[in-house]
């Protein structure tokens, strides 16, 4: 795994993010409920924009079967006020009973310090490919 960091809260970031897609592996919503923002906002790569309760309602039924989501090339880049932002990709194996979905992605997140720990408040696919 590539990863690349700029800023000293850059390293547990990449750990939470993808601590993050683990949880959506292993279904973990209340990890997931922890670290995603009230107000978090999903862009999928087919256009589709989930809100926080669409997308963990999505993650939970049992005919959502995510294999792995592994990150590679993430980059950290820090703002102000607590606001960093990630770029970079996301493979993703995904069991959709007929046939085993595998595709790469590449995504800008955003995440917040808010109530004490980073939580994600966005984030959005910005080009998608099977593989």
């Amino acid at each position: 795994m590539n990863l690349i960091a700029i800023g000293s809260n850059a390293q547990d970031l990449i750990k939470l993010n993808q601590s993050i897609d683990q949880a959506v592996v292993n279904k973990d919503l209340k990890f997931l409920n922890d670290h995603y923002a009230d107000d978090f906002v999903f862009t999928h790569g087919t256009g589709l924009v989930q809100n926080k309760k669409e997308w963990l309602d999505q993650v939970s039924k049992p005919a959502s079967k995510y294999i792995s989501r592994i990150h590679d090339s993430v980059t950290v880049e820090p703002h102000a006020k607590d606001i960093t932002i990630l770029f970079g990709k996301l493979t993703v194996k995904r069991d959709d009973k007929a046939k085993l979905a595998h595709y790469m992605l590449w995504y800008i997140r955003v995440y917040e310090k808010l109530k004490g720990r980073w939580q994600m408040i966005s984030h959005k696919t910005i080009r998608e490919v099977d593989l």
